[in-house]
């Protein structure tokens, strides 16, 4: 076996292990590792399965607080028979970590990183991801509407829950890229 298989091998692994707890960030993990190699069809169809999954039920681990509704809904995704590891995968949703200098981190994230672990907010990294795509893919109409969609959710769903700097950041790096250095800064 040559040693760039073992390696792949030895990703798809430990990312596999990711999909059985939180199964929405291990996804992540998993079209990470696909944009990096720049398999960018791949990536925009495991997004888009993994946005079918994210619903607004979904409760979010990042949260310091859960309100008794979020509670409620939490309550009508699961039920008693269910094990902790279908709890998770079905009912909650929690960061996509890189570890510092993780080979999954995608090249345009690596400048905001620094030396610290960063945990990015699920939607974030979905939208960052498809927009990234789009960008290489030169799909303009496609990269507008994930910015767009990047936007709105850095405004209106996940800012306020974790990050709100980061989330910034990457809706920064997507305005650059598109040659919008005005919104950018």
């Amino acid at each position: 076996m040559n040693k760039t298989y073992m390696i792949h091998n030895c990703y798809h692994r430990h990312l596999q292990d990711g999909l059985k707890t939180d199964a929405v960030s291990g996804w992540l993990l998993y079209a990470s590792f696909y944009y990096v190699t720049g398999q960018y069809n791949v990536t925009l169809r495991l997004i888009h399965y993994i946005l079918s999954r994210c619903t607004p039920n979904m409760l979010f681990m990042g949260s310091n607080i859960y309100t008794e509704d979020c509670l409620k809904i939490y309550r009508q995704n699961v039920h008693s028979t269910m094990t902790l590891n279908n709890r998770m995968k079905i009912a909650t949703v929690d960061c996509v970590m890189y570890l510092k200098d993780s080979s999954l981190i995608p090249t345009e994230l690596k400048l905001t990183q620094g030396d610290v672990t960063i945990f990015v907010p699920p939607f974030t990294m979905s939208h960052f991801l498809r927009f990234l795509c789009y960008h290489h893919l030169g799909d303009i109409p496609n990269r507008r509407h994930a910015i767009r969609d990047l936007k709105y959710t850095v405004e209106e769903k996940e800012c306020m829950a974790y990050s709100p700097h980061l989330n910034f950041g990457i809706l920064g790096i997507c305005y650059e890229l598109s040659g919008n250095n005005y919104k950018a800064s």
